[in-house]
């Protein structure tokens, strides 16, 4: 396309960065002490949004709305979680049910195309 690979790989590490900063700007604003597990289960939910939202694990496939649609649904699911009284173990529960649900769900779709 004419663009200038390293330039805009640069700018999208840069623009990264900084997001990252003021996740840390916000996270800091919430809690009054830094430890090691502040970020809880940020890391899960990430990675059961990206899955959820249908993107392939290998990548190749994926949007961002799709991403976008994944997040809602596991903020939904946490939300719910919440209000209904559950502890933060079955919510990780829950969503590693619904990470392995979905790996399983896409190695056995990849499997029945190569038959």
């Amino acid at each position: 396309a004419g663009l200038p690979v390293g330039r805009v790989t640069v700018i999208a590490w840069a623009f990264f960065g900084a997001c990252i900063a003021l996740t840390g700007v916000f996270l800091a604003s919430f809690h009054t002490s830094a430890t090691v597990t502040l970020g809880g289960t940020l890391s899960l939910d990430a990675i059961a949004a990206v899955l959820l939202g249908g993107t392939a694990i290998a990548g190749g496939r994926g949007s961002a709305l799709q991403t976008l649609g994944g997040a809602v649904l596991i903020s939904v699911i946490s939300d719910v979680l919440l209000l209904r009284g559950f502890s933060t173990g079955v919510q990780i529960l829950v969503k590693g049910i619904l990470v392995l649900a979905v790996v399983v769900f896409v190695h056995l779709r990849a499997t029945k195309g190569r038959r």
